[in-house]
């Protein structure tokens, strides 16, 4: 499973230079994997491996996206709709049509993120909206009452703007513990993603997801071998 975060240029940025891929270079990516020999797979495949044991096609890949920024929804139409991919985007539901405000402080350059009428046109283009907590807050230093808010909460705001509820979340950071899990349970989800970096398997823990963090600085090799599609 790959998780990716902006489709743009972020050469030069302090914070985010390793985490834009360009467009084109994602496109080139997504074919390398499909000539290797990849079945791109979405969230509905991954929920029946993890909780009936159905197993997946050979080389099974699901893409996914953190933060849903506004470039997304040009790269749904241009690059993932025209090959047939289907993607999971996670959204901060309180910063909707907003920034990347999380990553101010620490210097970084501001980002759009879609707004409601973008999601809701990722979702009509075979991108499923998941939540990615409602501030982009690390739940590992939350109470249990902010713990509530960031996943029940921010599943209740992206309903709120028209989508589905949400049955897919990512922990901010890919951080998380027993009581993020907890929480992220007690919300209803059907399951979450982290970062840690190994491929999925049937005796994954469905709240604890692990993805392969696609950077700027990995070459298509790499992300050939993250697929097991190396060779």
């Amino acid at each position: 499973m790959l998780c990716y975060h902006a489709i743009a240029d972020l050469s030069g940025d302090p914070v985010l230079g390793d985490y834009g891929i360009e467009r084109d270079r994602l496109a080139t990516q997504l074919d390398a994997l499909s000539a290797a020999g990849c079945a791109f797979v979405g969230a509905s495949e991954v929920l029946a491996l993890v909780e009936s044991g159905v197993p997946l096609p050979r080389r099974a890949v699901l893409v996914t996206f953190d933060d849903c920024y506004a470039e997304l929804i040009d790269v749904a139409r241009a690059v993932l709709r025209p090959r047939g991919i289907p993607a999971v985007a996670f959204a901060v539901s309180g910063l909707v049509g907003g920034t990347n405000e999380w990553d101010r402080p620490l210097g970084a350059r501001t980002l759009e993120l879609a707004d409601a009428a973008g999601l809701a046109e990722l979702a009509g283009l075979g991108v499923e909206i998941g939540c990615h907590s409602r501030r982009h807050r690390d739940l590992k230093r939350l109470d249990e009452a902010e713990l509530a808010k960031e996943t029940a909460g921010a599943a209740d705001d992206l309903e709120a703007l028209g989508l589905p509820r949400p049955r897919l979340f990512a922990y901010p950071y890919g951080e998380l513990d027993s009581r993020a899990r907890a929480a992220v349970r007690r919300a209803g989800f059907a399951a979450a993603f982290g970062l840690e970096r190994r491929r999925l398997s049937r005796r994954s823990d469905r709240f604890a997801l692990p993805r392969f963090e696609v950077l700027a600085s990995a070459p298509t090799e790499a992300v050939l071998e993250m697929a097991g599609a190396a060779g």
